[in-house]
């Protein structure tokens, strides 16, 4: 799966449903397939922005550049 979007502010759409999404859907998910699933994060990343939540969880791949 892939995540595409701008995060410029954490009360930004695309941050929340980004939280959503991995809290959420992604265990559902991973209960109902039997293939591993991953999910990848792609996007602008404000320098602000704090990403670590998402850094190292097993089922997400972070590509682009931010700081976390």
């Amino acid at each position: 799966m892939l995540f595409v979007g701008a995060i410029h502010r954490v009360d930004s759409p695309n941050y929340d449903s980004l939280c959503w999404f991995v809290d959420q859907v992604l265990p559902l998910i991973e209960r109902v397939l039997t293939a591993r699933t991953l999910l990848t994060i792609a996007g602008h990343v404000a320098p602000d922005i704090d990403m670590s939540r998402f850094a190292n969880h097993p089922r997400i791949d972070m590509r682009g550049s931010w700081t976390i």
